[in-house]
C-alpha cells in the first residue's frame, strides 16, 4: 500500500491512475460539513471523517456515486440528499 496523505491505494500503478484524481479531491475540498473522505472500492465501502471529528461508513456505494460526490459543488448537500437517504451507515467514532 502507498499512502497518499491519509489515503491508501494499492501499489499497483492502473490502481493509482484509476483513483488519483477522486484522491486528489478529498484532499483538496472545501466544506463546511465534510472534512475529509475514504473510498474503498473493493469493499465499496465511503468513509466520511466529518469536520466534527466524527467517522461514518456508508455501506455499497457504487463508483459512480463517489465520482459525483466528488464533484459536487456541495458536498454537505449532496451527502444530505443522495448519500444519507440511499444506503446504510454505521458510525465508526
Amino acid at each position: 500500500m502507498i499512502s497518499i496523505f491519509h489515503f491508501q491505494i494499492q501499489s499497483d500503478r492502473n490502481s493509482y491512475l484509476k483513483y488519483r484524481n477522486i484522491f486528489c479531491n478529498m484532499y483538496c475540498m472545501p466544506s463546511s460539513v465534510v472534512n475529509r473522505f475514504i473510498y474503498f472500492p473493493d469493499t465499496e465501502i465511503l468513509r466520511i471523517i466529518y469536520q466534527s471529528g466524527a467517522v461514518y461508513d456508508y455501506f455499497k456505494v457504487p463508483q459512480t456515486i463517489i465520482e459525483k460526490f466528488s464533484a459536487a459543488k456541495s458536498k454537505g448537500q449532496f451527502l444530505n440528499k443522495v448519500i444519507k437517504p440511499r444506503f446504510k451507515y454505521t458510525k465508526i467514532s
